[in-house]
C-alpha cells in the first residue's frame, strides 16, 4: 500500500510519454492506429498490459540518465 502512489505516477507519467510520442509504441499499436483505434485507447491498451517489472524498465529507459546506471 506504501508504494501506490509511486506506482499511480509511473503508470500516469508512461501514459503521458506514450499519448505525446506515439511512435514510441510497438508496431502492433501503432497499425491499431492506422486502422482508426483511438490514440487514447491504444496507449492505455498498452500501459494497461504492462507487467510491474516491464513498467519500471521503461519509465528507466525513458527518464533515466543512462549516467546514472552503475
Amino acid at each position: 500500500k506504501a508504494e501506490e502512489g509511486k506506482a499511480e505516477y509511473l503508470v500516469e507519467t508512461l501514459y503521458t510519454h506514450y499519448v505525446k510520442n506515439v511512435d514510441d509504441l510497438p508496431e502492433e499499436y501503432l497499425n491499431l492506429l492506422s486502422i482508426g483505434e483511438p490514440r487514447e485507447k491504444v496507449v492505455c491498451d498498452y500501459v494497461g498490459a504492462m507487467t510491474d517489472r516491464f513498467a519500471v524498465a521503461k519509465y528507466d529507459e525513458l527518464y533515466i540518465p543512462k549516467s546514472w546506471n552503475f
